[in-house]
Parts: C-alpha cells; sequence; structure tokens
C-alpha cells in the first residue's frame, strides 16, 4: 500500500430507534362495490361456491377409499382470487382457519382448510350480507373456483405442463415437489408491559410468552416432519422414487421456514393426482439440471514458459470452486490447491476422485485458473497464488449433474463441509446454472437454499448468470444463431424473456455476474459481434425475481465470433479469433498446452469476481461476507458508452450489466482522491426499526466558493431468512430492509425526526439528491427500476461540494415480511464512497 492509498473507514452509528413508515392501502373498485351495491349478490356467491367445494371434497375422499388410491391429507384444498390490491393476505389465516398454501399472480391465492366441508368459510360468507361483525373481508375475495383442475395450472410449471399434456399417465417423470407446512399454527402475539406490571409479574408473563413461542416452533417442526413423511409415503405408494441423493445417501428435502422440496421420479398419473388433490402442494416442476456449459474445438498447441509459483500465506482466504473438479497438479494451480479437502460428490465416483474430465481442456479447471490469475496469466518468473482453492466436484465428465443429485440438498453438503473446514471458507465460486422458467412466479428451490445458506452461514455465492448457446433450436431457448436469422439483432435479443439468467442466478444473496466484451477483433470472414466493454453476446441479463437487478455486476468473460460469409450464418470460437477470448489455465493431457485462448463465458467472468472477493477478503478478514458483497458492488462503474446513454436506454442497460464492472483497487483502498466509509461489523436490524448514521463533511470540502462535482455512492447488501410460498419480496423475506439519505442542507435533528418516531420536530433542506436509480421507478434517471427491489441496492449521484450538507445522513430501515417473531431480525452491510 503506497503513502497515498489507506484502508476504508467504519461509519459510526448515532441513533437508532423505531422508524416513521408510510402506510398502505385502498382497495379496487371491485371491493368497494361488493361491499355496497352488490352486498347480497357477492354473500351468496361466495357461500355457494364453499358449500359447492366441501360436496366435492367429501364425495372425492369416499371415491378414493373405494378405488384403493394413495391417501391424502383431509384437507380440502382451495383456490381464491383476492383484490389485487390486497397487501396483506394473512387475513385468509386468521379469518377462516385457512392455511396460505401459496400467493401466485393476479391475486390468486392457494389454500387448504382443516374443515373438509369449508364451514368456517361458509358461514362467514353468509353472515357478510347480514353485516356481522368480522365479515367485512370477504367483499375483498372476487373469485372462489369451484373446479379442481383450476388448481393443477398453478401448481404445474408451464415446462411440466407441457410434459403432461403430451405423456402417457404411465410416463415416469422426475420432478420437484414444493409442499407447504407452515400449517394453521399462529404464532402468539407480542406483549408489552402494561403500568400494573411489577417487575416479577412482568418477567413471568415473558417466561410464558418465550415459553409459548419455543412451543410455537416446536409445532412447526413436527408438522414439517408429518409432511416429509406423508408425502414420502404418497410417493412410495405411487410406486415412485425419491432422488435427494447426496454422498451416495438419500438425503432429506431441501427445506426453509415455510416448506420442503423433494426430487422424485413419478408416474403423469401421480403428478396430475397431487396437483390437482394434494392439498399441501403450491409447486411440481422440471428438475433443475445444469444446462452443459459448451465446450470449444482443440486449439492448436503452443509452447508456454512455466513460472515458479508459490503458495498463498498460511492465513490467506480460500475460494471453493464447486465445478467439474480440477487438475490438481497443474503448474499455474497446484500451489495454491488444499487436496485435503478436494470431495468429489458424484454417485458414481468415489469421494477422492476429484480430477477434471471435461474434454477438452476441462471446465473446473479453467474457472479454478481464472481466480488465481484473473487478469493475466503469468508465463515467467516467480509469482504467489493470491489465494488458496478448495475443490468441490459435482460436475460429470460431459459437464452435467447427475439427476440423482439435487442441488439444494448438495449445496447444503458443501456448505457444511466447506464453512467448518480449518479456512472456515466464507466465498463459493458457483459457475454452474441450470435452465430457469420464465413463468416462474417462486423463487426456485436452488435459490432460495442459496439465500437461506447466506442468511444462516455469512457465506457469498459468486453465481455465473449462464450463457446463451451458439444455436439451440428449441422453442424455449433460441441460440445466438437462432436470433440472428429471425431478425433480432445483438444486442435487442439480450431484452427477450428466453435470453434470461439460469437457476439459481436469481437468487437475491448470490452475487449474479455477466460478461462484457474486453476487445474487438476480425479475421477473414470471422468477426467478434460485441462491441468492447459492451455485454458479452451469449451474456444471460434479466430483469431478476420481481424486478429486481441482476446481474448485479459484470466482467470479462470473452466474446463470440459470427461468419455472415456464403449468405449464411455461423456462431461460434473459432481459434482466428483467439484475441478476444480470455486467456485461461486449461487441463493438460491430450496434447493441450496448460493455457489457452479458446473458452468463453460466463463461467470465467464470475471467478474473476471471485478473486477479488478474496482479495477483500484478504484486507477485512473479520468482516461479513454481506460487506464483502457490498464493496464488489460498491466498486463497479458503468462503461462510457452506457453513461452516454439515452434514459430510456439506462433501463435497459442495467438489465444487461447491472451496475458494471467491479475494479479491485477500488473495492479495497483509498486514495487521496476517493474515501469509503463502511459497516465494518455485521449489523442487524428488525421490522420497524431504523439506524441512523452520520458523516461529517469537512468545512474544506463544503467551501462556498468550490463547487467541484463530487460522486456519491452507497450499496447496502441484507439477508434475511426466505420462504417460497410467496410471490412478492415482502413476502419472501422475514423482514426487507432499505435505505434513505439526507437532503441538501438537511440539519442531523431534521433528518431524525423524519426517519423516526419519538423525535423533536424539525424540518429543513431541501430537495431530495437527484439519485440515479431512487425508491421510485420513475423518480431516478434509470427509469423503470426501484433500487429496493432486491437485497443488494446501490445508488449513486453527482453532488456540487458547496451544496453538501455539514452532516450527511443514511438511515437504514426494517420493514415488516413474513416474519411475525418481533425478535427476528436481517443483517445487513452497507459502504458510502
Amino acid at each position: 500500500m503506497s503513502d497515498h492509498e489507506f484502508q476504508h473507514l467504519n461509519i459510526v452509528q448515532i441513533v437508532h430507534g423505531d422508524a416513521k413508515l408510510s402506510g398502505r392501502g385502498g382497495s379496487s373498485q371491485a371491493t368497494s362495490d361488493n361491499k355496497k351495491q352488490n352486498r347480497q349478490k357477492h354473500s351468496r356467491y361466495v357461500a355457494k361456491k364453499a358449500a359447492k367445494i366441501g360436496d366435492y371434497r367429501k364425495k372425492h375422499i369416499q371415491d378414493r377409499k373405494s378405488k384403493q388410491l394413495p391417501d391424502l391429507p383431509y384437507d380440502t384444498p382451495v383456490l381464491l382470487k383476492l383484490d389485487p390490491k390486497t397487501y396483506d393476505i394473512d387475513f385468509l389465516h386468521e379469518m377462516f382457519d385457512f392455511e396460505i398454501i401459496s400467493e401466485h399472480e393476479d391475486g390468486y391465492v392457494i389454500l387448504s382448510s382443516p374443515e373438509v366441508d369449508l364451514s368456517a368459510f361458509h358461514a362467514k360468507a353468509t353472515g357478510f350480507e347480514s353485516k356481522t361483525v368480522g365479515t367485512a373481508r370477504i367483499a375483498e375475495i372476487h373469485e372462489v373456483l369451484d373446479d379442481p383442475q383450476a388448481r393443477k395450472e398453478r401448481v404445474l410449471s408451464s415446462k411440466m405442463e407441457g410434459i403432461v399434456e403430451s405423456s402417457k399417465d404411465s410416463d415416469e417423470v422426475i420432478v420437484e415437489i414444493g409442499v407447504s407446512c407452515l400449517g394453521n399454527i399462529k404464532f402468539p402475539k407480542p406483549i408489552s408491559r402494561y403500568k400494573r406490571d411489577t417487575d416479577e409479574s412482568w418477567r413471568k408473563r415473558q417466561e410464558e410468552w418465550t415459553k409459548e413461542r419455543s412451543e410455537t416452533y416446536q409445532k412447526w417442526d413436527d408438522l414439517k416432519y408429518n409432511r416429509e413423511t406423508q408425502v414420502d409415503k404418497f410417493i412410495s405408494d405411487c410406486n415412485g422414487d425419491i432422488l435427494n441423493i447426496i454422498d451416495g445417501k438419500t438425503g432429506k428435502p431441501a427445506e426453509l421456514p415455510d416448506s420442503f422440496t423433494v426430487k422424485a421420479k413419478i408416474s403423469v398419473q401421480a403428478v396430475k393426482d397431487l396437483a390437482v388433490n394434494y392439498p399441501h402442494v403450491f409447486e411440481i416442476k422440471e428438475p433443475s439440471d445444469v444446462s452443459p456449459i459448451p465446450i470449444p474445438d482443440t486449439p492448436e498447441q503452443y509452447d508456454v514458459e512455466v513460472p515458479k509459483i508459490s503458495a498463498p500465506e498460511d492465513d490467506a482466504p480460500a475460494v471453493c470452486v464447486l465445478d467439474s473438479g480440477i487438475q490438481e497438479n497443474h503448474p499455474w494451480l497446484q500451489a495454491a490447491i488444499l487436496s485435503s479437502d478436494s470431495h468429489c460428490y458424484l454417485p458414481s465416483k468415489q469421494s477422492d476422485e476429484t480430477g477434471d474430465e471435461v474434454k477438452p481442456g476441462g471446465h473446473g479447471t479453467k474457472v479454478a485458473g481464472a481466480v488465481l490469475y484473473p487478469r493475466e496469466i503469468p508465463v515467467a518468473g516467480d509469482h504467489s497464488s493470491r489465494c488458496w482453492i478448495q475443490n468441490a466436484r459435482v460436475l460429470d465428465q460431459n459437464n452435467n449433474l447427475p439427476s440423482s443429485l439435487f442441488p439444494p440438498r448438495l449445496l447444503e453438503s458443501i456448505v457444511d463441509r466447506y464453512s467448518q473446514s480449518s479456512k472456515e471458507t466464507k466465498i463459493f465460486n458457483h459457475s454452474i446454472g441450470g435452465w430457469l422458467d420464465k413463468s416462474e412466479i417462486h423463487m426456485s428451490p436452488w435459490a432460495a437454499t442459496v439465500d437461506k445458506l447466506a442468511y444462516d452461514k455469512d457465506i457469498l455465492f459468486i453465481q455465473a448468470a449462464g450463457n446463451i448457446y451458439h444455436s439451440d433450436s428449441s422453442v424455449d431457448s433460441p441460440g445466438v444463431k437462432e436470433y440472428l436469422e429471425n431478425g433480432k439483432e445483438y444486442p435487442k435479443y439480450l431484452e427477450e424473456e428466453s435470453s434470461r439468467i439460469v437457476d439459481p442466478a436469481q437468487s437475491f444473496q448470490a452475487l449474479t455476474v455477466g460478461s462484457v466484451s474486453h476487445d474487438e477483433y476480425s479475421s477473414g470472414d470471422w468477426k467478434s459481434i460485441a462491441p468492447k466493454d459492451y455485454p458479452s453476446s451469449f451474456s444471460r441479463t434479466g430483469p431478476g425475481m420481481w424486478g429486481s437487478i441482476k446481474p448485479e455486476i459484470v466482467d470479462y468473460g470473452g466474446d463470440y465470433g459470427v461468419n455472415s460469409a456464403d449468405d449464411s450464418i455461423q456462431i461460434g470460437q473459432p481459434p482466428e479469433l483467439k484475441n478476444i477470448y480470455p486467456n485461461l489455465v486449461q487441463k493438460g493431457g491430450d496434447g493441450l498446452p496448460p493455457v489457452e485462448r479458446l473458452g468463453v463465458g460466463t463461467s470465467f467472468s464470475a471467478p474473476k469476481v471471485s478473486a477479488v472477493a478474496a482479495k477483500i477478503q484478504e484486507v477485512l478478514p473479520d468482516a461479513s461476507a454481506l460487506l464483502y458483497k457490498a464493496l464488489l458492488v460498491q466498486s463497479a462503474r458503468w462503461p462510457d458508452w452506457a453513461m452516454k446513454a439515452t434514459l430510456e436506454e439506462r433501463g435497459k442497460i442495467i438489465h444487461q450489466i447491472g451496475y458494471g464492472m467491479i475494479d479491485e483497487q477500488r473495492a479495497t483502498i483509498n486514495d487521496d482522491h476517493r474515501i469509503t466509509f463502511v459497516s465494518e461489523d455485521l449489523k442487524r436490524i428488525k421490522a420497524g426499526e431504523a439506524h441512523v448514521y452520520r458523516i461529517n463533511v469537512p468545512e474544506e470540502v463544503r467551501n462556498p466558493g468550490d463547487d467541484s462535482t463530487i460522486l456519491i455512492e452507497i450499496t447496502m447488501t441484507y439477508a434475511a431468512n426466505p420462504r417460497r410460498t410467496r410471490r412478492h419480496l415482502r413476502g419472501y423475506y422475514s423482514s426487507r430492509v432499505d435505505w434513505k439519505t439526507s437532503k441538501h442542507g438537511e440539519s442531523v435533528a431534521s433528518f431524525r425526526s423524519r426517519c423516526l418516531k419519538n423525535q423533536p420536530d424539525a424540518s429543513d433542506g431541501q430537495n431530495q439528491f437527484s439519485w440515479t436509480i431512487h425508491e421510485g421507478d420513475s423518480w431516478g434517471s434509470v427509469k423503470g427500476i426501484r433500487r429496493n427491489k432486491g437485497a443488494v441496492q446501490k445508488d449513486w449521484t453527482l453532488v456540487k461540494s458547496n451544496q453538501l450538507p455539514e452532516d450527511f445522513c443514511i438511515a437504514v430501515v426494517g420493514h415488516k415480511g413474513w416474519d411475525r417473531d418481533p425478535d427476528s431480525t436481517a443483517k445487513y452491510a452497507f459502504s458510502i464512497k
């Protein structure tokens, strides 16, 4: 570190308290009509439908018994359509004792009732006509669907529905089955101290409430176990098989607080039965199989001098590479490989068969090399490895994940092993992905498991965004060749639904990495497709789930070439264009050189980000993985071409390259012209709380005679407990977090009054800063995007130095999610530059 470089500064929290939160309300005209002129008609409609559903269920249960079909739980499946403006759907649980199985688009909610005849629901519907107390919200129920088949189209993914419709009932398919397991168990209401409470009576009430809370969690655990047993028996009774295999053993389902997911091989008839009649199933989808990575032709041989590579320092960070294995004795890699930690998870292999068998050149070997050498591969001299590499082999010789492996359980097993290793690994490189259904409304089990592990273990997954193939004739996923032949030019085709990121890149906690081209080149009839620093022609794009920004960042992963000679289109990676390909370490043998320029893909841009993450961990070894993530995103900048784009174009660009290219210098050190403040310790915040931080701006910076332009960047990352059965961020996370800042010229007192309850009234300051993204879809200069849509929230603005306030303040605010436990917290970290 030079004399003009210094470490990040810790930002100090000055106060915290109850947050001032804006309310949410309103309803549609249809709901208003149901309360007024349509009350009698609507009451009788809902009551009639409830009775019909109850009658059908009782008859159906008897029919199953007479036909000796597999047993089902007696709960009755229910499908309603609510007012789309209804924010909190938990009233269905409170009013009717319904279990909320899952929330879908356009107000549809899948429910189950412990009453076969729906008597409680029927009584409320009847009472609505006479305005019986406690029935008013019947008006928000716009439709009651009594056709059992209506449930099937919302339980089956679009791809699985096509498979089912085109198959015989006796055909077997592999599916992932999502099952809700919250039941009708109600969390005990929080208590507060009464004026009449003595210390002893208050202590006793607290103990009673704590005991009741513990009993509630135990009931949820028992219910989950019982439903896992029920589903296991149902699959067995249908002559199906559970396929959750890890280390050669049948493992548990992938579990989240509200649900579990199993991978199974069952008949199409069983799929239909589950989708229509099993009351607690909310999703049946095709498995999250890995999409194979296209391997280029073997390059010409060439000689490369082998430098002297030494091992990292003993206390250097480790990066776990989940991939096809690694050639561990490779001269550029062997010094950094922790061979004692290597493990193979393939059921057909021994645990020590961790070599990279992908031909030609391997895949995991290249990924590991990109972690160690993100910019240049040394060819002479002495060099020290930047970090340790741990080898977790999960892909076979074809770069595929075997169908018997279940990604969520696989990740749990790997994280358990490596986070508890001697290195206490925090960084996991995941250059793997599977097809993501473009109609996905729930977070996938794979992605939700990443979110859960990051919350529980404080780890960071660096995830590849995925690649569009050279050519793919399938309707769901055309390749670059098909796009161009159909008149969809680059980069327009990157906006297509079929160009979306792969599973689990939509995970909120995974830091998703796309690719940009580092050069333009042509040779003969071949030329590169993407201009320099533009998104690579193969790089998959966002948006992510529920409008979130994905990928968040990009790095150099190369580009495809196009040959349009003879009125035909060829797409590929010809050796003639090797200047546009990243230089990668590759698996030796078979006459191949140890390094080469031919492989391209987001698989190789992601590990370059892992390299910088490891450097951040080296600088801040005790900081949270959330801060590593924040600093990576904080260091990212848009290239010049993006900064010059029109406001309309920026909304599309951000879903192609996220926040831009990262920079190791900006992520790890400061200089005389750049200061970074960080929350080095992991922070926790409850729903309804606000934490206020202050940065004192020196007077010399605010000099009235100085109109220098200053760039302010803020990046916050947070993690909370996820659940899969809801379709909004507010229902997915146990609590949500966002941030707000002081205005131009606003005092600390005014900011505290604006953000916190029970503060002295104070109001000053002028307009908000002109943030690029902002809190509203149309507030910033990037239109159609909100910064608080995901778990990474970055924004930036240019400010004249003489317009800065004396104290620049930021408030981190917690909002209610699904968790009703008052002690539940979200974790966060942030950086201000």
